[in-house]
């Protein structure tokens, strides 16, 4: 185990601390409710579809001790639910969908804000109704897919073969007033010509927004550039989508792209599993007060409990971890997107770097013991 000393480090323009609450001794004993474990998935318990050597007893380690828990993983292509069973399926471990927290999850706090405003969304989806399904299940009532804009403008994509029987679909009639990159797009150009396009208007086509304005907002949940994936060296992921974006859009409007963001390393993912784990403290009467409506009292404080953030991207996992806090702490693992020998990431370094999850729950075990 290599252990860095390093100065914490915050998200840019945030440096307002995560609201949290405070363990209360009285009411609950147990050495377990004095620490957290936050799993990331991909490239720590799995590889694609295969679990990676050792997760499996790891996580039950982790489940036998009662310890509050739960994953947060940038891969945005199912609901909760779904992500949950697949993992399920693939580790044989039972998975609370209440404990999985997906890139797109926090926006469930910005559901009520959009109202009946169009959204559109990209990004491939497993969930049966697409990418537009998971913005439905997490409240958001007016969805459109990217492809279905796209068909309804056709003009936006003249080389594109629709066939000879294509009729284009009626277009929408209130104007585009966010669009959500979920996941990696199914087809980049398309996407990237339709954003574009979209994001130098008032919401309109043919409105252009005013000078030094972007009306149209974006959210992007997913900023990974690669993802591990089975036995080939990392794939490219929505961050090296979004990098083209911007790109691109910097190239036609001479000014930078302006985005919300979501998922790992970005502060909302952090504040929803804070959240999480409260939930289960609370139901386990560990803590004073249960967080209402994910709400927390401004009174408590959670700086009392350790958080082991075990992840295998320095740029999202580790990053995000260490500056969600000083009472994160974060593990990195060797399999996934950071592998080899090289003793830590140099410019995301984490505390502790190990070489599997299953090191990573000892490593936890020895410093608990220690405390």
């Amino acid at each position: 185990v290599q252990r860095t000393g390093k100065e914490r480090e915050t998200w840019d323009g945030m440096q307002d601390e995560p609201k949290r609450a405070r363990v209360s001794a009285r009411k609950c004993n147990e050495k377990s409710a004095t620490w957290a474990v936050v799993f990331d998935i991909d490239g720590v318990l799995v590889h694609g579809p295969k679990p990676i050597h050792g997760a499996k007893e790891a996580l039950l380690r982790i489940m036998e001790k009662g310890a509050p828990h739960v994953f947060v993983t940038n891969n945005g292509m199912q609901d909760e639910t779904n992500r949950s069973l697949r993992l399920q399926s693939t580790i044989d471990v039972n998975i609370d969908p209440r404990r999985m927290i997906l890139c797109q999850t926090p926006l469930k706090d910005e559901a009520e804000g959009f109202g009946d405003k169009l959204v559109l969304v990209t990004g491939t989806s497993l969930h049966e109704s697409g990418a537009v399904g998971l913005l439905k299940g997490l409240g958001i009532k007016n969805v459109m897919s990217t492809t279905e804009f796209s068909a309804c403008n056709p003009e936006l994509l003249p080389n594109k073969k629709r066939g000879p029987d294509f009729i284009a679909p009626s277009k929408p009639k209130q104007p585009v007033a966010a669009i959500v990159v979920v996941e990696t797009p199914d087809d980049w150009h398309e996407d990237l010509q339709v954003i574009c396009d979209v994001l130098r208007t008032d919401g309109r086509l043919g409105h252009p927004a005013g000078d030094d304005q972007q009306v149209v907002k974006l959210y992007v949940c997913n900023f990974d550039f690669t993802f591990a994936w089975a036995d080939v060296s990392p794939r490219f992921g929505p961050g090296a989508f979004v990098r083209c974006l911007e790109t691109l859009y910097k190239g036609v409007c001479g000014k930078d792209l302006q985005y919300i963001c979501y998922g790992k390393p970005h502060k909302p993912a952090y504040e929803f599993a804070e959240r999480q784990l409260l939930a289960q403290l609370a139901s386990a009467g560990c803590v004073d007060k249960q967080p209402d409506d994910g709400a927390c009292s401004e009174a408590t404080e959670l700086h009392d409990m350790t958080i082991y953030a075990i992840g295998d991207n320095p740029t999202s996992d580790v990053r995000g971890a260490n500056g969600a806090g000083d009472h994160w702490k974060s593990i990195l693992v060797r399999t996934g997107v950071f592998e080899g020998k090289s003793p830590n990431d140099p410019t995301d370094p984490a505390d502790f770097v190990v070489d599997d999850v299953s090191a990573a729950v000892q490593l936890i075990w020895e410093l608990e013991r220690e405390a």
